[in-house]
């Protein structure tokens, strides 16, 4: 299985009911796999750095999808984890790819997706980026 952790801050307004709506789209698509890999989520309320390391720790989790609206410290300490345990980090606003340095960020660009490396930090965590997806991504952080 592929296992997911969504991250979210308590402290924004919204981040659990849309932390839910991202676990029930996944969900939706549960009998589709990735690289022949089910896709599992696990839902983190973020509460700091070593409650986080800790989550990590415990799990099987591949990738921490952060959600829009953590302070920027918090998502700091969020992807200086990810990188201590060689998982990916992901997101779905543009800012975070720049600023907080999560490798992988896919936005809405009107009505379609847009994928946002950030090839710096995916390096940091261990991940390297096909050729393929390089060529059709914006790049960030660079």
């Amino acid at each position: 299985d592929l296992e997911v952790g969504i991250v979210y801050c308590p402290e924004t307004a919204g981040a659990q009911s849309a932390a839910a709506s991202i676990i029930e789209a996944i969900r939706s698509f549960q009998e589709k796999t990735v690289s022949g890999r089910r896709v599992k989520t696990s839902l983190i309320e973020y509460r700091g750095k070593d409650a986080l390391q800790g989550a990590v720790s415990r799990g099987r989790l591949k990738a921490l999808f952060i959600l829009p609206g953590c302070p920027a410290s918090a998502c700091a300490e969020i992807t200086r984890v990810t990188r201590k345990a060689g998982i990916l980090s992901a997101g779905a606003s543009q800012e975070q790819a720049g600023a907080c340095g999560i490798a992988l960020s896919i936005v809405r660009e009107g009505s379609r997706p847009k994928v946002v490396l950030n090839l710096k930090a995916g390096a940091a965590e261990g991940k390297a980026f096909s050729g393929k997806l390089i060529r059709i991504s914006e790049l960030a952080g660079q």
